[in-house]
């Protein structure tokens, strides 16, 4: 394979000092061809300028009520020079240094518009995050055609790995359909889509892995979902909804991986952990219909 430059854009706001290890990882890629790295970070007061300028990366700045998850990724996209663009995030970690090579073969066929690597939890995350990125982060690669997409609704659910927390797309590409910007959130899964509509196929390739992982609190864990359903009642309109049906699936698979583990103690809080997320997603999914003043007494504006 002739492989291609890259380009590896992250967003960043007060990155924090490990900051420092995503760089150090990202320069010890084993990587056959040309790597930059491009910051765009939207008001940091905390060094992460200074680390990202340390190590070589093209920085760019914007204001901090300028962030916004497509337009921000869309102007990374722009100031990249190379023939592929790397989305990745602050949080995440290279689990070592064979992540880009697999992940940018996986744009080797003609037919795959874009590729995501596997995430993996933390090593310190609770049971239940452990469980989520193991039970749709599976080990095995996967293909998505268009033909195989009918149901924008199951489509959404059933590939989590659609993430721009590890994903790589050849700059063409990106540029024949960008990120949408009246997308505030969810837009991987709104560019998956749309990727699937114009013919191409996504590609999941889990030796492509980094650790990635969210401490929620259940406060912070209402929000976070109740913004998903929010973008899944946005971007996935037509298809039948099998959430519920689903997150019944996952609840029973959950529990059983928790007993088999010996992590019986974490049940309770499991299932509470559970019902905070099925509730927020399934308000999320009437966020048009919640008055202003509810939305606001939830936390949620």
């Amino acid at each position: 394979m002739d492989w291609p430059s890259v380009s590896v854009v992250i967003p960043t706001k007060d990155a924090g000092p490990g900051f420092e290890e995503l760089l150090s990882l990202i320069d010890a890629q084993d990587y056959p061809a040309p790597v930059e790295v491009v910051v765009v970070d939207s008001g940091s007061t905390d060094g992460t300028r200074a680390r990202a300028r340390e190590y070589g990366a093209t920085l760019h700045r914007i204001e901090p009520d300028d962030f916004h998850h497509a337009r921000t990724r869309n102007y990374g996209a722009e100031c990249a020079s190379n023939e592929v663009v790397v989305f990745t995030v602050q949080d995440a970690r290279p689990i070592d240094e064979a992540w880009l090579q697999p992940l940018v073969g996986a744009l080797e066929e003609d037919s795959v518009g874009i590729a995501y690597g596997r995430q993996v939890a933390y090593p310190d995350a609770k049971p239940m995050d452990r469980f989520f990125y193991e039970y749709f982060y599976p080990p095995e690669p996967r293909t998505v055609t268009p033909e195989g997409i009918a149901d924008h609704r199951e489509f959404y659910l059933q590939n989590v790995f659609v993430s721009d927390v590890t994903s790589a797309v050849p700059r063409d590409v990106w540029s024949s359909v960008r990120f949408d910007p009246g997308t505030p959130m969810s837009e991987d899964k709104e560019l998956a889509l749309r990727l699937l509509d114009s013919g191409y196929s996504l590609r999941y390739e889990p030796a492509a892995a980094v650790h990635h992982s969210h401490a929620y609190t259940l406060e912070g864990l209402f929000r976070r979902r109740y913004d998903d359903g929010a973008a899944y009642a946005d971007i996935a309109e037509e298809g039948e909804c099998v959430y519920v049906s689903n997150g019944l699936s996952y609840v029973a698979a959950e529990v059983r991986h928790l007993l088999s583990n010996g992590e019986w103690e974490w049940l309770p809080y499991a299932m509470v952990y559970d019902a905070v997320h099925f509730l927020a997603f399934q308000l999320g999914r009437c966020d048009d219909r919640i008055p202003g003043r509810v939305k606001r007494a939830l936390g949620v504006v």
